[in-house]
């Protein structure tokens, strides 16, 4: 079976389409109008479709050359070692709540697969389809959530996680809409600091305002910092001079609307983010609750920093991959995996400084930062596919 340009233009854009935003626009259609039941159904299919599409690429450009041995292999590895660990299930953990054959199956689908596709695509094929797939799943996903959600706009409900207060428990994840916003938001600028044409500066102006709509609905602190650094970034490695210039003299003002604009929608995002120590003091369970997941992963570190062996914090994922892997594959995995997430952060910032081509560093700011506040290693899909995305945009590169 072989894919003509155009069709494979199409699969390449589907498996970046709903590598992140578009998954949850879909989801969140299924959510409103089908229930909570039936979002397996949605979502097996759609990653089975998308990881055979992933093996077919994969086998079509197993040829490509991999220019970073050392690091493909060792991330690699760490993704077979910790699949490993869990088939071991050294504690039971995993047995007793019934999720080992989840948390496998997760992490060969979301972490390992992603992984091996974008380390071995053409990176010239898949560059812009990357950045507009991405782009037009936000914007999917900003008027699906404008079209559930309106009656919730200027409303003062806060996140969007209040509504289970009033009773209601069928809405979309805080934590996916937020950070599905600030990758597409950071995208839009990275398009629109590289572009003169008045039209398309205007488009990607008008995509930034109503990402932030599910922006402030989520408000998810990680996702300040993760939009923060992704700007900040794009301004110092691929914005001109006079960018720069421009950028400097509006920034004051958009920040203090951006920051009216959370207060007036009732979820006041970039307060919630700088009051992290009263959240604390008043022992607001959004901060408290981490906290005693992320205390109770050192805690297992500490007991058996060797092999690691526990993957659950009081029946869930701790909510930091760094703590999850040092609890569940010990400190020398653990030690691996932050040598080749620093690695991959260095290489990636030299080709945005160099290249002007700060897309994989993006993706990547995005998965780490996720990772570090509430996402899981078994499924960390921007983490791996920006990993992955180093080895295709080093061959790419350095072999023109």
């Amino acid at each position: 079976m072989k894919f003509n340009f155009s069709s494979q233009y199409f699969f390449l854009f589907l498996i970046c389409f709903f590598l992140y935003g578009g998954y949850y626009a879909g989801l969140a259609f299924v959510i409103s109008f089908l229930g909570d039941g039936f979002t397996s159904v949605y979502s097996v299919p759609l990653r089975l479709v998308c990881s055979l599409i992933m093996l077919y690429f994969i086998i079509k450009n197993i040829k490509n050359k991999i220019n970073n041995n050392y690091y493909f292999f060792s991330v690699f590895a760490i993704c077979f070692y910790i699949i490993l660990t869990y088939a071991v299930d050294l504690f039971s953990q995993l047995s007793f709540f019934n999720k080992k054959i989840e948390y496998i199956l997760y992490m060969i689908v979301y972490s390992l697969i992603p992984f091996i596709f974008f380390s071995f695509i053409d990176y010239k094929k898949i560059k812009d389809i990357l950045v507009n797939a991405i782009i037009s799943s936000g914007v999917v996903l900003s008027l699906m959530v404008l079209y559930l959600y309106k009656d919730l706009m200027l409303s003062g409900i806060g996140r969007i996680s209040m509504l289970k207060y009033e009773g209601q428990d069928s809405f979309l994840s805080p934590l996916s809409m937020s950070y599905a916003a600030s990758l597409t938001i950071s995208m839009c600028f990275f398009k629109l600091i590289q572009i003169n044409k008045f039209s398309n500066n205007l488009k990607y102006i008008l995509f930034i305002l109503i990402s932030f709509v599910p922006y402030n609905l989520g408000a998810s602190r990680g996702s300040v910092i993760t939009l923060f650094l992704s700007l900040l970034l794009s301004i110092i490695f691929v914005a001109k001079r006079s960018v720069k210039i421009k950028i400097l003299m509006i920034f004051p003002f958009v920040l203090a609307a951006l920051i009216f604009f959370s207060i007036k929608m009732g979820s006041a995002v970039f307060v919630r983010f700088m009051s992290i120590g009263d959240s604390y003091q008043n022992q607001d369970t959004s901060v408290t609750n981490r906290l005693g997941q992320w205390n109770q992963a050192f805690t297992y570190i500490q007991d058996n920093s060797i092999l690691g062996g526990h993957f659950l914090v009081e029946g869930v994922y701790p909510h930091n991959i760094f703590l999850e892997v040092g609890m569940g594959q010990g400190l020398f995995i653990l030690c691996l995996f932050v040598l080749c997430v620093l690695f991959c952060f260095k290489e990636l910032l030299i080709i945005a400084k160099k290249e002007t081509d700060a897309a994989p560093l993006i993706v990547f700011i995005h998965g780490v930062f996720m990772g570090m506040f509430s996402g899981s290693i078994s499924s960390s899909i921007l983490l791996f596919s920006g990993m992955g995305l180093l080895v295709s945009v080093n061959r790419f590169y350095k072999g023109r």
